[in-house]
């Protein structure tokens, strides 16, 4: 005990700064109706101090392995938001959780049916997604009480052009529920888990891995939309989590020693972006990443040129992907009633675009004032439920991108990056981000359909990944000057933002 007492007065200064940091967040989360029943409120609270006590004095124990600091507080701060989120709440849960229970039965690749037009899910899957669009938590849910029954139901989505490997953690978490025959609460709860156990262990591979930059790599693990979707079952937090030991391997390559660069680093990185691009193409482009990694630090000369061919096999088995499976498979699905309401046709669209080129580019300049709009919805949880305006969201996201936007100018990077190297990641990322929205206009658009603007389904999440790149590319501290106790209050910062998001769902749901 006494022991105790004294490692919370080693660290009450940050301990006062993060309750301090809390007090704010609740007066700027909370609203009136918060204030007139406040147990729930208080007892977030109160958690959430004990998680970011518990948080800081872990951080200051282990300050040398960032890597650890991260896989902790990961797991701390998204269990709590695995349990407060409402049943698939989260955008597109639903499907996702569908795929998850046709894993869990060892279905690589879900069958369409052509007479019924469905898939064949649990009957727990089934009841779990009929409260889709409505806010069901589990304080209101017959989901603690009833039963996983496995019996066969049938689903009209189940996320088949999404490649089985991103579903296997959530899978194991669901099929272990199934095991022990707990309540379809907890099949939901374990599939999340897993799914936030996967993140948390790339975000540690990826810091440890990562030569420099880990504390940015730390902050950019701890994004808030990160956490609020990798603490649901969606596919997205492979994609993050993948991302980010992408961006740390690319680091460790970048940094390497001349002629210690070898063949199997080569396919490793080109597997890594292979993994990714199938689940989301657009971010094939980081296998140019190869590109900015110096000559001089590969083995022998023709290995660069193999990275060269990397890029080429990459791009070519991406894109075949999607013309012979995931496109076809996107079709097997409600959505093709919704592609025949709006008039969309990829085809139709490109013989379009083609004619009118004017029109287009008019279009995607809109893009200047488009995307910093969607960054304010950082804290937009709520996006599903178009009846829930909670605009407390947007003094927070600014809040955010000025504490995100400080890490990437200021902090040090400890390595010189060419002036023409961030303009090649600079244009990585125009390229991913217009190419985002250029498929979305494809695939989801109406033919000639402009007048709604280029946003077609376009979500802040889909940018995440990017958002690694950002201290590279901004960064103006040449000189690596970093003042004393920086990184403590960084990170008191950081657990301040990610204990928002428990905030946020208390607020809106409780």
């Amino acid at each position: 005990m006494e022991n105790m007492i004294n490692i919370l007065n080693k660290n009450k200064k940050l301990i006062l700064f993060y309750c301090l940091t809390i007090f704010l967040l609740v007066l700027i989360i909370f609203n009136y109706e918060n204030y007139i029943s406040p147990f729930k409120e208080v007892l977030i609270i109160f958690i959430l101090l004990i998680e970011g006590i518990f948080s800081i004095i872990y951080f200051k124990k282990n300050y040398e392995e960032l890597h650890k600091v991260a896989f902790s507080i990961i797991l701390i701060f998204g269990i709590t938001c695995l349990l407060l989120t409402p049943i698939f709440i989260v955008n597109d849960e639903a499907e996702h959780f569908f795929r998850v229970d046709s894993l869990s039965e060892g279905v690589l690749i879900p069958e369409f049916n052509n007479i019924t037009k469905n898939y064949t899910v649990s009957q727990t899957s089934k009841d779990l997604g009929d409260t889709e669009r409505k806010i069901v938590t589990f304080l209101d849910s017959s989901a603690t009480s009833t039963q996983i029954n496995n019996s066969p139901a049938q689903v009209d989505k189940i996320f088949s052009q999404n490649p089985f490997y991103g579903y296997i953690s959530s899978a194991i978490g669901l099929k272990l529920a199934k095991i022990l025959n707990l309540t379809e609460i907890f099949a939901l709860w374990f599939a999340r888990f897993f799914n936030l156990l996967m993140y948390a262990s790339f975000a540690y591979i990826a810091i440890k891995k990562a030569p420099i930059l880990k504390m940015p790599l730390l902050v950019c693990s701890c994004i808030p939309l990160a956490i609020y979707q990798s603490s649901s079952v969606s596919i997205d937090a492979f994609v993050y989590g993948i991302s980010l030991i992408i961006i740390g391997y690319f680091l460790y390559l970048y940094k390497s020693k001349p002629k210690s660069i070898k063949i199997k680093n080569i396919i490793l990185f080109f597997s890594l972006i292979t993994l990714l691009s199938l689940i989301k193409p657009n971010y094939v482009i980081f296998a140019f990443l190869i590109l900015l990694v110096p000559r001089d630090k590969y083995e022998n000369e023709k290995y660069f040129f193999i990275s060269m061919l990397g890029i080429i096999l990459t791009l070519t088995v991406t894109v075949a992907y999607a013309k012979f499976y995931s496109i076809d498979s996107l079709n097997n699905s409600i959505r093709t009633y919704m592609f025949e309401q709006h008039g969309t046709n990829p085809q139709e669209q490109l013989k379009y675009i083609s004619t009118h080129i004017k029109e287009t580019l008019i279009l995607f300049s809109t893009l200047i004032y488009e995307v910093p709009k969607l960054m304010l919805k950082m804290f937009n949880l709520s996006y599903n439920f178009y009846f829930v305006d909670y605009t407390r969201g947007k003094l927070l996201s600014v809040l955010y991108y000025l504490f995100f936007g400080f890490v990437c100018l200021f902090y040090p990077l400890y390595i010189k990056i060419r002036n023409i190297d961030r303009l090649k990641l600079l244009l990585i990322t125009i390229t991913i981000i217009v190419g985002t929205y250029f498929i979305q206009l494809l695939t989801w658009a109406g033919v000639g359909n402009f007048e709604k603007g280029v946003v077609w389904g376009v979500h802040l999440r889909y940018f995440i990944p990017l958002f690694t790149l950002m201290p590279l590319i901004l960064n103006i501290n040449s000189k690596n000057i970093k003042k004393d106790n920086l990184d403590n209050y960084l990170f008191i910062a950081l657990l301040g933002f990610m204990a928002a998001i428990p905030l946020y769902i208390t607020a809106l749901f409780y």
